[in-house]
Formats: C-alpha cells, structure tokens, sequence
C-alpha cells in the first residue's frame, strides 16, 4: 500500500491502520453557498477493513480531527460528521452551514447518503 496516496487526507492513520488502498475528497455547495458539504470516500481491501474504521470513528467521537480537510471551504463548522461503510467502501460525510442554510442542512445530507450508500451498495454487484 502507498500510504502517500492518503496521508494528505489521514491526519490521525486512521485510514493507514486500516489498510485504506486509496481514499478521495470531494466538495459540494448548495443554498447559494450556505450549505457546504464534504464528502470522503475510501477503499478497503475487504468488507471488515470499511467496517472496522467505521466504527472506531464513530467509537473515538473524534472524526472532525481524523481526517484533514479543506478548512478553506468548509466555514462556521456545523459538527455533523457520519462515518458509514458499504461493501469495502467508508463515505465519510461532513455538513458545514450558516444560518441561512442550517434549516436545510440535514436534507441535503439525507439525499447525498442516500445517493452515496445506493451507489456503492450496487457498484459491484455481478449481473
């Protein structure tokens, strides 16, 4: 494994101890701004890796300081952060809003997991 690949993204090896093969991060906006979402997605060698690092996120309550992300974008940090896996897969996801935006915040969240969690539950499904 080439710890390099998510180093950057890891800043506590939570995902190096568990063998992360490759991780991504990806940033959405929504309510003209108000509403900013992060989204991590990583890949495990198996279903009990994902699994594993899922709950000793949620385990520790310390998944805002586990990962770095871009501090840049995400503003008046609203502390919803939601470690979830499926298959070999962890979706960690983190909602950043302002007032304007706090009253549509977990909607927005509740579609993106949604959407997320259908994905990967059937990317590698055989035909």
């Amino acid at each position: 494994m080439d710890v390099r690949i998510v180093r950057p993204l890891d800043a506590e090896g939570v995902l190096a101890d568990h063998d992360c093969e490759r991780a991504v991060q990806l940033a959405y906006s929504a309510k003209s701004g108000h509403v900013k979402i992060l989204q991590i997605m990583a890949s495990f060698p198996t279903e009990q890796d994902a699994k594993s690092t899922a709950t000793r996120l949620l385990q520790g309550r310390r998944t805002d300081r586990a990962f770095t992300w871009k501090t840049s974008y995400i503003h008046g940090y609203y502390g919803r952060v939601l470690p979830v896996w499926s298959k070999s897969y962890l979706i960690v996801t983190v909602v950043s809003t302002d007032k304007t935006g706090k009253p549509d915040a977990m909607k927005f969240l509740a579609y993106l997991m949604s959407d997320r969690l259908r994905y990967f539950g059937q990317r590698d499904r055989i035909a």
